[in-house]
């Protein structure tokens, strides 16, 4: 059965790696900065909002496999067929090997770890890391003169907060718990031991993320948290973070004002919420069992699962999301698993296995065929190919420099079109012979947000002599994130 089930997480995974999705915004970041030079790497990220050490493997990657997109996806791939297997004894070491079983399977077939391992970016590796820092705590609680355990716990806690500032959140949440925990004599003192030293060297990562979130984040500047200040957003928020866990990223980046549209026209979203409050009921069946029978675990699982949404929803919900979370994701499996093999009424066990499973064949599907990333919808590949495939000889496009070079020679390396990185590089001289200009973009999901950027736009083109040929066209649907926008010389009119 294990083998089967390996086996399934692998071949899944394996099927996104060569599904050949558009890079999305934050994975162009990604490859930019890691095919610099290693210097440049470790000082870039440091200019950013993460640790240097994912950016300087994924640069290693790329100096050892070559710069393709699989090898960019290489380190994720990796771990997330890593973090399945490490959910799965985390959880037997908790609940026993039935509840084991179930973690496996729907953390194998769940669309979000899948959306995860495909991604080139670092919360798969914060996901693996993290919860082999928790496994090896937890073996070392119960046997703490096997020094592997000690050893595993520190280095994967100090790696962990160098690949994410987040992964602070699992090292606090061991503290609080060897705090709590009854445990005494030489076992005590080597775990405190070990957490001291995981502390003391990891401490750099602290400095940074204070540097990283005063002058680059700018988290307490206003204009960061206004947006957040609804009482609607935050509790879509919450309440989107556990649909996410269960249901992958099936129905995300949805406004609140298109939730009525997909509950009149969606039974997969019904389907969906139904699923997501099944996984709630029992993930509170399980915090109650482990209240009774295993208070150690009980503070554990709440410090890494229940706190940071708490912290986060208190003092920076713009960070209240899944991906970002995925420190906390394996906790969620385990005592998902667990509840499926001790819920006492047999017949909602079974019903909310089988809708589990359901919901995330479903969206492990989606997430497959989809052509971009199932989480941002921004597919730059198909626009480029849309764009180019109507655009000839002393055209102009403009906008989104990296990425429309980047697919223009997988794409149409044949082009006479003239490319323009972006809307400042318009002017009269390069548009002077062209017949028709298309403005690349990116979108925000918020209508008014959006239109109010095109309006700026056809502002500039307007100054140039270039007014709409047609509406602007958004690629993938109506919740894509990238549009074209044509214009042509008001004389051809």
């Amino acid at each position: 059965m294990m083998l089967v089930i390996a086996g399934l997480a692998i071949v899944l995974r394996a099927l996104m790696l060569l599904s050949g999705k558009s890079l999305w915004s934050d994975e162009w970041f990604s490859v930019e900065l890691a095919q610099k030079s290693f210097h440049d790497v470790f000082w870039g990220s440091m200019q950013d909002v993460h640790p240097p050490a994912y950016f300087l493997a994924l640069h290693g990657a790329i100096r050892l496999f070559g710069e393709a997109e699989w090898a960019y996806r290489l380190i994720s791939f990796l771990a997330g067929i890593a973090v399945v297997g490490v959910i799965y004894f985390l959880t037997k070491s908790v609940f026993g090997k039935k509840a084991a079983l179930y973690a496996f399977f729907l953390s194998a077939i769940s669309p979000y770890w899948l959306q995860s391992a495909n991604e080139i970016r670092s919360y798969a590796l914060l996901a693996l890391l993290s919860s082999l820092t928790l496994l090896f705590f937890v073996q070392a609680l119960r046997d703490a003169t096997r020094r592997v355990w000690l050893l595993g716990y520190t280095v994967s806690a100090t790696l962990a907060v160098y690949v994410e500032h987040y992964a602070w959140f699992v090292v606090l949440a061991t503290g609080v718990t060897l705090f709590f925990e009854k445990v005494g004599g030489r076992t005590r003192k080597e775990l405190w031991r070990a957490f001291i030293c995981a502390c003391l060297l990891g401490g750099a990562s602290l400095a940074l993320a204070s540097y990283q979130a005063i002058f680059r984040e700018h988290m307490f500047e206003g204009y960061r948290i206004r947006e957040y200040w609804s009482v609607a957003i935050l509790f879509k928020k919450m309440v989107g973070l556990l649909w996410h866990f269960t249901n992958g990223y099936y129905f995300s980046m949805i406004p609140v004002d298109r939730i009525s549209y997909y509950l009149k026209h969606s039974p997969v979203f019904w389907l969906s919420a139904v699923s997501m409050l099944a996984a709630v009921m029992l993930l509170l069946f399980s915090f109650k069992e482990v209240f009774l029978k295993d208070r150690t675990w009980f503070v554990l699982a709440g410090m890494v699962l229940c706190f940071p949404i708490i912290f986060l929803i208190s003092f920076y919900s713009i960070r209240l999301e899944a991906r970002y979370l995925s420190f906390a994701a394996p906790v969620f499996f385990v005592m998902i698993g667990g509840a499926l093999a001790f819920y006492p009424r047999e017949r909602f066990r079974n019903a909310a296995f089988l809708l589990l499973t359901t919901i995330a064949v479903i969206g492990s599907a989606h997430t497959v065929l989809l052509k971009t990333d199932a989480a941002h919808k921004e597919d730059y590949k198909g626009l480029v190919s849309y764009v180019f495939a109507r655009t000839g000889s002393g055209d102009v496009v403009c906008g989104l420099g990296s990425q429309v070079r980047y697919y223009r020679q997988q794409l149409t390396p044949d082009s006479q079109t003239t490319v323009l990185p972006e809307m400042v590089n318009l002017n009269e001289e390069n548009t002077r012979d062209a017949k028709h200009v298309w403005v690349v973009d990116q979108l925000n999901m918020h209508t008014a947000v959006w239109m109010a950027s095109y309006d700026r736009i056809k502002t500039r083109l307007a100054e140039l002599g270039f007014q709409p040929s047609a509406p602007p066209h958004r690629i993938g649907g109506e919740e894509g994130l990238v549009v074209a926008y044509p214009f042509e010389k008001k004389s051809l009119a």
